[in-house]
């Protein structure tokens, strides 16, 4: 009979937890043509390589078409300025600078264009549904905004995930009140432009999310023009 021995040290502490790897069978090549090459020279040889100078194919919208070298800009915002032209009113409108005056005006278009054809609705007929809609407490005024801006249909240049870039103003013309003239043209509809902004994730862009409306409550954010983006989505998928 062996003599016991005496334990070594740390012998109860319990071992690291370990992982378990399952390798797939290999199988034969069904090909026995390229038994003597590389298989990844073969597979990469059967897929169609695009010539690397070409432009993308890439569907643009309003404001869009702007490309680097790894990304392309599908569609600018200004989101102030398409609502002053649908009220006929000018930027520093009281109704539109008050306490959730962007979200309530937003809210009077949508109900004006649900009425009636999206290019209908002439500008008294959102300002008099304005003026019903200021009455609306606040809780049912954003839930009926998500709710409305959820269901506005996507064009078909819009991608699933892309990434937002802020528009700064100009200070001297903020202080005034103006809006940031663009340099480019920019969407018309101001209810696709905030589906478009309330998408935003930080400055990730996510077609599919429910909206972020902490961008649309307020017309002035701080020294922030809200509302001025332009929207990228990478040449190549996946990165």
């Amino acid at each position: 009979m062996r003599p016991e021995r005496a334990p070594a040290p740390f012998a109860n502490m319990s071992a690291p937890p370990r992982s378990t790897v399952v390798m797939p069978r290999l199988e034969r090549r069904a090909s026995a043509e390229i038994d003597g090459a590389d298989v990844g020279d073969a597979v990469a040889a059967a897929r169609p390589v695009a010539p690397r100078d070409a432009p993308p194919a890439i569907p643009v919208g309003p404001g869009g078409g702007a490309v680097v070298s790894n990304a392309v800009c599908f569609a600018c915002t200004d989101l102030p300025a398409a609502l002053c032209a649908r009220f006929g009113v000018g930027f520093q409108n009281p109704r539109l600078t008050a306490p959730l005056g962007l979200a309530r005006a937003l809210v009077a278009v949508a109900r004006v264009m649900a009425k009636s054809a999206p290019s209908a609705g002439s500008c008294g007929a959102v300002r008099r549904e304005l003026t019903r809609v200021i009455a609306v407490p606040e809780g049912p005024l954003v839930g009926e905004l998500a709710a409305r801006l959820a269901s506005v249909p996507w064009p078909e240049w819009v991608p699933p995930v892309g990434f937002g870039v802020y528009l700064a103003m100009d200070p001297a013309a903020a202080a005034r009140g103006e809006a940031r003239a663009p340099a480019t043209p920019v969407l018309a509809c101001p209810l696709l432009a905030a589906r478009l902004i309330a998408g935003l994730r930080g400055r990730v862009f996510m077609r599919d999310a429910p909206p972020t409306l902490s961008r649309l409550l307020d017309l002035w954010r701080g020294d922030e023009w809200s509302g001025h983006w332009e929207f990228w989505r990478p040449v190549r998928d996946g990165r």
